[in-house]
């Protein structure tokens, strides 16, 4: 049962890898994410705070003004 249940939340997650970044998009300015990333892509250095959109998104807010003056801190 245990096994089943940590299946299934694997399952859960990986399609957040997939379907977040549409959810992403759609709060970006155009709709679309700049940089694009393509949903299969590698989990590389274009994710996460590595990608200024996602990276803002992922940021504390007691931190935001910091990271919009230099995002690459």
């Amino acid at each position: 049962m245990t096994q089943a249940l940590g299946n299934a939340r694997s399952d859960d997650c990986g399609s957040l890898r997939e379907d977040g970044l549409a959810y992403v998009a759609l709060e970006s300015p155009g709709k679309l994410l700049q940089p694009p990333i393509a949903a299969k892509s590698p989990k590389s250095g274009i994710r996460g705070f590595n990608h200024l959109i996602l990276g803002r998104l992922l940021c504390p807010i007691k931190y935001l003004a910091e990271f919009d003056e230099d995002p690459a801190m």
